[in-house]
């Protein structure tokens, strides 16, 4: 990806994430639909979207307040389908959870199930010249002690992303 150098060339490490709102705001406004209520389908849809855009927004505002308290930096999310970045590399950013109880699928064309979910990346720099790491994958082969200063695990910002659901 073209975007990689410019965004990630003073990285030490990278965050990859998924983050759904789940089935319901799917299903909900498709019913609205076949019954001809499609002014509140509409706004329905509309109001998911301003939910994922706000379940996003908890989570990188997470993510930045503990890259802080490790003296790290993160940087814009980058992600499959936008940019230079194929959509079809999406499979890759699953294949890291692989093994995990996702409610996210892909579909035939990489997209994803449920359609209120989001996928992406964020780099990890040092801030003040310090190195911590930060992991490429759910399962990280890393020092256990140096880890749990920073983020005690990936599921710490899962349960936030709970609380905005």
């Amino acid at each position: 990806n073209p975007d990689f150098p410019n965004t990630l060339s003073s990285c030490t490490d990278v965050m990859v994430f998924l983050l759904t709102l789940g089935h319901k705001p799917d299903r909900r406004p498709t019913l609205l639909q076949q019954s001809d209520n499609l002014l509140e389908a509409l706004f329905l849809e509309s109001a998911s979207w301003l939910a994922i855009e706000r379940a996003t927004r908890s989570f990188v505002t997470e993510l930045r307040r503990k890259s802080e308290e490790c003296s790290t930096r993160i940087t814009s999310r980058l992600a499959p389908g936008y940019g230079a970045w194929p959509l079809t590399d999406q499979q890759e950013i699953f294949s890291l959870f692989r093994g995990w109880d996702m409610k996210i699928t892909l579909t035939d064309g990489d997209c994803m199930q449920p359609k209120m979910s989001r996928s992406g990346l964020y780099g990890i720099h040092p801030f003040w010249g310090k190195h911590l790491f930060w992991p490429l994958c759910p399962t990280p082969k890393v020092n256990q002690i140096k880890w749990s200063q920073c983020l005690k695990s990936i599921r710490d910002l899962e349960s936030l992303v709970n609380d905005v659901r």
